[in-house]
């Protein structure tokens, strides 16, 4: 194919480098299982900041190694006539599953 038009912004976006959260040792001991979305940008270079939770099942438990994995996913920077451009509100959403 010849390659997505740059201008269509999706959150579908697939990351380069993906890191799966770690279940958090509490959760594991009382067999509790959840997802945390989150909202971020990716910058100029790939890298996601401005990490925040939008919601979370349930809350409090995942957050912080939701955020922790997230902020070393790498994207493909986005090109928009040339220039490398900043990528605000993207969305994903972490699930934390107990392995079988």
């Amino acid at each position: 194919s010849s390659g997505s038009s740059p201008l269509i912004h999706s959150s579908k976006l697939t990351p380069i480098k993906r890191v799966s959260p770690e279940m958090p040792k509490q959760a594991q001991r009382e067999g509790i299982e959840g997802w945390v979305k989150l909202r971020f940008t990716i910058n100029e270079v790939g890298g996601v900041e401005d990490v925040e939770v939008v919601d979370a099942q349930p809350k409090g438990v995942f957050d912080y190694e939701a955020k922790r994995a997230l902020r070393k996913w790498v994207y493909r920077p986005q090109m928009v006539d040339g220039k490398v451009v900043r990528q605000n509100n993207m969305q994903v959403q972490l699930n934390f599953k107990l392995d079988d």
